[in-house]
């Protein structure tokens, strides 16, 4: 799929603007039809999670909520915990106050919660560091897009936790591990 698209792309680049702007438009309006049917999916998201979460309990009784919540608070402390290294090395490396650093990089974490990604923060990641934390362009073109791909800590924190979590808390069967990954 990449591979095709690369060609495509390449070809309506290599032909007359006038030719290539009716598949443009159709790709755009394709593009556009694709987001209103994830902002829908977004929408519903929450409502087929409790649906998922109801008839998990319904099967398996009141004790899987706990299990799920156990697994949540534990995922959330080791969160916490990875923050407040990450901010001791900043007041430590860095030698800046964590608090203004916090406000500083405050629009890419929304963006990265809200998004629940990573890459599609790294222009905004870009911007604030060149402009708030005045980090060198060439550095932050270097550093940013490595750390994004790279440095997946709350990732490695997540499966950890489901690992140890897995054989004692689970109220799910083998049969149904993807549902639960």
């Amino acid at each position: 799929m990449v591979i095709f698209s690369i060609i495509i792309g390449l070809a309506l680049v290599s032909i007359k603007p006038e030719k290539s702007k009716p598949t443009l438009n159709l790709l755009n309006s394709v593009q556009a039809v694709c987001m209103k049917i994830v902002r829908w999916t977004m929408l519903l998201a929450p409502i087929a999670v409790f649906g998922l979460l109801a008839q998990l309990t319904m099967k398996t009784g009141i004790q899987s909520l706990f299990s799920i919540g156990y697994y949540i608070g534990t995922v959330m402390i080791g969160l916490f915990i990875m923050i407040l290294v990450y901010l001791l090395i900043v007041l430590i490396l860095g030698r800046k106050n964590p608090l203004t650093f916090l406000r500083d990089i405050r629009e890419a974490q929304l963006l990265a919660f809200s998004t629940d990604s990573s890459i599609v923060t790294m222009p905004l990641s870009t911007k604030i560091a060149e402009e708030k934390l005045k980090i060198k362009t060439s550095v932050s073109n270097f550093v940013i897009p490595i750390g994004t791909t790279i440095n997946m800590d709350g990732t490695a924190l997540y499966w950890g936790v489901a690992t140890v979590f897995w054989p004692r808390y689970s109220v799910l069967n083998w049969a149904s591990a993807p549902f639960w990954y």
